[in-house]
């Protein structure tokens, strides 16, 4: 495997400007590091080391899970060789100028010759830009601007990245990157990667030029229809905001916790205010909150498995809480009537029961996110058995965060009792759905696979 790499840095803005709260600098080995990456050697323009050096000190620690060097250059090839003297393998090569992701840097672990490495599935042929009918529409936007990249002989796209060794860089003569890179163009192996995000840092390019890009890449495509129309419109602004500032996704979710207690608090207090107050509270830590920890994740590089399951764990709080406060609610002003009770503890410990399981199954078939699951349920019983032309118009209404849209009207009327009953029935809804998931979803998964078999 790869574990080396290289960073040249010539522009102060490197490590200066933020893109998507955080640095061109930091980002680099953030995703090198996310990636496996074990060693970076950083060369840099002479009095900017201390710069670099301060730029990631402002990285949490527990983001760089690897080891570099930053020294200064005079002469750019005999700097390279001599940082790259005692690596006795192929090591990545490349500038700073560039959003680099782990989209793009884990499929370059395994090679094992040199390569330059462009992007699969785009073309820029006679100016214009030519997708084969694979390549996602999300990653698009890389190429809306031709300043974000470049393009060979032939038409492929470079990254800008290339994988060498010591014994190639010594056979060049060259004096800065670009000549080094028009020498890897004319003499390394062209090597295409798909599905990455990547893009070139144009000179000039001011960080708010790259917002299309970051909030297209941030956007979850798998959401519900109206979480995307209207709760993605309140929430761009505030997760960008939240980024600039350098707020984690988990601090998000952490405060969305701190505002479910709150909001479901207000409800044990018997006046109507205390309700409408909840509403909004809810609405918008359930609503708005819950797009913002997903969206700062992806556009500040934070994705991991773990903050997934705990996102998991904050959606299912959002409606057990308000359950929980309704049930002891509606027994204290209803007289002491138990139904409320039992029927809240049937119902968390069936749910409860339901989610282990479906976890357990979920970490078994590579699964974090539930909403990834569900999309790819719903893709391959239609290409197997084929969705009802009703089961399709019929998930807008039901899908994501509309269901908390129909909770925040409710609660104007004003009546507990209905709120109860409605979130008692959600659970047991939901839970269902997931139980059924849970038993024919691998059934499915078996058939997929034995008629791509016999295919």
């Amino acid at each position: 495997m790869i574990t080396n790499a290289l960073i040249i840095s010539t522009n102060p803005e490197d490590f200066t400007n933020q893109y998507g709260g955080e640095t061109l600098i930091n980002r680099c080995l953030i995703a090198l590091s996310k990636s496996g990456f074990k060693m970076v050697h950083l060369l840099c323009s002479p009095g900017e080391k201390s710069n670099i050096l301060e730029s990631l000190s402002k990285v949490n620690p527990t983001r760089l899970q690897l080891n570099y060097e930053v020294n200064e250059f005079h002469n750019l090839r005999e700097s390279i060789l001599l940082a790259c003297a005692r690596w006795g393998q192929n090591f990545l090569i490349c500038e700073s100028r560039i959003l680099l992701h782990p989209t793009l840097l884990t499929q370059l672990t395994g090679i094992t010759e040199a390569a330059h490495i462009t992007y699969k599935g785009v073309l820029s042929q006679g100016g214009l830009i030519t997708y084969e009918e694979y390549f996602k529409a999300k990653f698009k936007v890389i190429f809306s601007d031709k300043r974000r990249f470049r393009a060979l002989e032939g038409g492929a796209i470079s990254t800008d990245i290339v994988i060498v060794n010591a014994g190639f860089i010594s056979k060049c003569d060259f004096s800065n990157f670009d000549e080094f890179m028009r020498l890897c163009t004319s003499q390394l192996r062209v090597l295409p990667v798909t599905e990455a995000w990547w893009a070139r840092v144009h000179p000039g390019a001011l960080a708010s030029d790259f917002k299309d890009l970051f909030w297209k890449i941030a956007f979850k495509e798998i959401s519900g229809e109206f979480s995307k129309a209207v709760n993605s419109k309140l929430s761009r602004p505030l997760s960008f905001w939240l980024a600039d500032l350098g707020v984690a996704p988990n601090t998000i979710s952490n405060l969305s916790v701190v505002l479910f207690l709150v909001s479901s608090a207000l409800l044990l207090i018997p006046e109507y205010w205390a309700i409408v107050s909840f509403a909004m509270i809810w609405q918008f830590t359930a609503g708005i909150l819950d797009r913002c920890d997903g969206e700062i994740a992806r556009i500040r590089n934070y994705e991991t498995e773990a903050g997934g399951q705990f996102d998991m764990v904050v959606d299912d709080l959002r409606f057990a809480l308000p359950m929980i406060a309704l049930a002891i609610a509606c027994y204290w002003e209803g007289g002491g009537h138990w139904i409320y009770l039992v029927v809240l503890g049937i119902t968390l410990v069936v749910s409860l029961s339901i989610t282990l399981i479906e976890q357990k199954a979920m970490r078994k078939l590579g699964y974090v996110s539930r909403q990834k699951l569900n999309v790819d349920y719903i893709k391959l019983k239609g290409e197997i058995r084929g969705i009802s032309r009703v089961l399709k118009d019929m998930q807008p209404i039901f899908k994501g965060d509309i269901r908390t849209f129909y909770i925040f009207c409710l609660s104007f009327l004003g009546e507990k009792p209905i709120l109860f009953w409605v979130l008692v029935f959600y659970h047991a809804f939901v839970s269902g759905l997931a139980l059924f998931g849970t038993i024919t979803f691998p059934k499915l998964l078996k058939k997929s696979h034995s008629n791509s078999e016999g295919t």
